[in-house]
């Protein structure tokens, strides 16, 4: 800093300050809280989706699957579409 940027701070005087800093000392309470596990709850086994089935297409059938689905996820369209239109997975 230059020596006119200096002058223009101003500092309180160190008692003040330093009985502030007292106070918030005595006042202050901290409370800790038990870490818990970060997450969500793990899915039971019976739910737990862990097969992989993987399908070859031609160039147009995959076009067409990739326009139903849209933004979503292809696999994701086809589990659903799979679980409520069709009775195939029940």
């Amino acid at each position: 800093m230059d020596k006119k940027k200096e002058s223009r701070i101003k500092i309180k005087a160190p008692t003040i300050l330093q009985k502030a800093h007292e106070k918030h000392e005595t006042n202050s309470i901290e409370i800790k809280k038990p870490k818990g596990v970060a997450g969500r709850k793990k899915k039971p086994v019976d739910q737990k989706e862990s097969e992989t089935v993987v399908l070859k297409l031609t160039i147009a059938e995959y076009k067409v699957l990739e326009k139903k689905a849209g933004l979503v996820k292809m696999g994701t369209y086809l589990k659903h579409f799979l679980r409520t239109e069709t009775d195939m997975l029940k």
